[in-house]
């Protein structure tokens, strides 16, 4: 799976190396990532990650998933991975102020033992500096910070050079970080996005789930772009999952692929789905006994042992109804064998667009997600799976 990211970035001009997880979002930025807890990567690196609070204007860095998240929920701005840190070499201690909690890093035993016990309790080694040969990180010093000093940690020499003319004291590089490219997951995000031209279908790459890269379109607002796309790779193809509202009482997924990233299927629910042949996925029973039932956001679900489940929600979708936020909606999940056998595409003479060909869809009966707290409005829901 990375060889075939890296080859599609490639020939989109993105240089890196790669494994695909999950894809979510609807409308711009909606949405939400389930991301892995971070691990060592192979070359001997760890993240560091960075955070705001814009209550006392400290910058937090550190290394561990469960304080990023315990912050993050009191109210702190994740602001993404702030450089890559080797798992030996020299020491960097963190230091917390007994006052007012903010913290402070260094590389110098000495200044870590004078500080500690005169107002600062010493938390120890939280990181490693990879030495001169690596990437300098800057500590800066923001002397109108009150009531005690606080600074800021970069390698970023654009932010080093706004916030000095700014005011803050640049004392130097402190230690640095690895020269080590990233090896970490890279996840690929499909976007529904709504611009003053229309709607189009985006997709977009990250490796913190906070900063992400513009990728490529797939599809214009004038050739009908995927609404609230989930995004899946398997045996080699990347398979783009969105929905047709309803078909004779039935969930009619709508599919597009590609191989390279690059040349995309026309979505597709009906008509070259199994040579035809297929007419949409039943469901074991019908949400709040409509069999007229409305269908919002599938998503993939792709298992480690290789099954394959849309999760979707079925129902009465209010808007689809002039009667928006009066909804009655009911999770669904159903397993399905996707494959394509055949050549990627045909491609019409006439439009030059490209049409799926041995596309094949082979499935059951949808079943009802229970078990749920009491409610009638699930809707946009996703799975992810943590520990087996």
């Amino acid at each position: 799976m990375r060889k075939h990211l890296e080859r599609a970035l490639e020939r989109l001009g993105k240089g890196g190396r790669a494994c695909v997880i999950a894809l979510v979002c609807a409308l711009a930025i909606a949405g939400a990532v389930a991301w892995p807890k971070p691990a060592e990567a192979a070359t001997g690196t760890v993240k560091m990650y960075r955070l705001y609070n814009q209550w006392s204007t400290e910058h937090l860095i550190t290394s561990s998933q469960s304080e990023k998240v315990a912050n993050t929920a009191n109210g702190w701005t994740f602001e993404g991975i702030a450089w890559n840190a080797p798992t030996s070499g020299d020491n960097v201690y963190r230091l917390r102020n007994i006052y007012n909690n903010e913290h402070l890093y260094t590389a110098d035993p000495n200044e870590y033992n004078s500080l500690n016990g005169n107002g600062w309790e010493g938390e120890g080694v939280v990181s490693h500096s990879a030495g001169t040969s690596g990437k300098p990180v800057h500590r800066l010093y923001n002397k109108w910070a009150d009531p005690v000093a606080q600074h800021l940690y970069t390698l970023d020499t654009n932010e080093i050079s706004v916030l000095t003319k700014a005011g803050y004291v640049d004392e130097g590089a402190k230690w640095y970080a690895s020269n080590t490219e990233d090896d970490s997951t890279l996840a690929l995000g499909a976007f529904f996005v709504d611009t003053p031209g229309g709607f189009k279908t985006v997709l977009c790459t990250t490796r913190d789930g906070c900063s992400f890269s513009y990728l490529s379109t797939p599809f214009e607002s004038d050739e009908n772009p995927l609404h609230d796309p989930s995004i899946m790779y398997k045996d080699g193809c990347f398979y783009m999952l969105s929905n047709w509202n309803r078909y004779n009482g039935k969930f009619n997924p709508m599919i597009t692929y590609s191989r390279d990233l690059v040349n995309w299927t026309e979505p597709e629910g009906n008509l070259l789905i199994n040579d035809g042949s297929y007419d949409g996925i039943p469901l074991e029973s019908y949400p709040f006994g409509l069999s007229d039932f409305d269908v919002v956001a599938p998503e993939w679900f792709l298992d480690d042992n290789g099954d394959v489940y849309i999760i979707f929600s079925a129902g009465y979708y209010g808007e689809y109804h002039g009667q928006s936020e009066n909804d009655r909606m009911k999770p669904y999940a159903v397993k399905v064998d996707i494959s394509q056998d055949g050549p990627d595409s045909w491609t019409s003479t006439d439009t030059g667009k490209h049409f799926p060909k041995d596309l094949r869809l082979d499935f059951t009966q949808a079943f009802e997600i229970k078990g749920l707290e009491p409610d009638d409005n699930y809707i946009d829901g996703s799975v992810y799976k943590e520990n087996g």
